[in-house]
């Protein structure tokens, strides 16, 4: 029996599911909970997911083109190869807690209301991402590349692991503390001693 056989979902719980190459293109889900699910090579293009969240769940990589979310909340989860940058722009809205996200792409979408807490955001790609007032409270950013982004007020005190470049984004106002911030001029060709 196919579980995502209707195209609206609400207020449904989906506990433990692993949802393999699946074609939830147009799917509707609206106040949704998905409980220690994997979604693997799915298509969810063009779907829309509405005040759903998602706990100990593992997604990716997965299409999103054209998908909406809007105040989805992922905790404890997993997210590998996602290309935010293909999702609806009008209807983007994430948060994160505990969470791992590896080589997503975020690219030219708009954060700003988005929340990211404890996340480890491994090899993501933030170009002309808005990012501004955004706090990235106790985030590992390794290997993630800002370019051309978005950072005005952005809180990255408790941050670490992030590289920066002053001259190719905009940090205007933008929060940083000791010893991370000298992470900001390592775009600079000079020596610190």
């Amino acid at each position: 029996m196919d579980i995502f056989a209707e195209n609206e979902f609400e207020d449904q719980l989906f506990n433990g599911r692993v949802i393999f190459s699946s074609d939830l293109k147009d799917k509707i889900f609206e106040k949704c909970k998905f409980i220690s699910c994997t979604f693997l090579d799915c298509d969810l293009s063009g779907a829309e997911f509405s005040d759903c969240s998602f706990e100990n769940c593992s997604v990716g990589p997965v299409k999103v083109l054209d998908a909406s979310f809007r105040n989805v909340i992922f905790k404890n989860s997993k997210l590998v190869g996602v290309d935010f940058s293909k999702c609806s722009s009008g209807f983007f809205e994430l948060h994160f807690f505990k969470s791992l996200l590896d080589t997503c792409n975020f690219s030219m979408t708009k954060m700003t209301v988005s929340t990211l807490s404890e996340i480890i955001i491994r090899d993501c790609t933030f170009f002309e991402t808005d990012l501004q007032k955004v706090d990235f409270q106790n985030c590992d950013l390794a290997g993630s590349s800002f370019h051309l982004a978005r950072l005005e007020k952005a809180d990255f005190r408790s941050a670490k692991n992030y590289s920066i470049n002053p001259a190719t984004n905009k940090i205007k106002g933008a929060r940083f503390s000791l010893p991370e911030a000298i992470s900001l001029l390592s775009g600079f060709d000079i020596e610190l001693e």
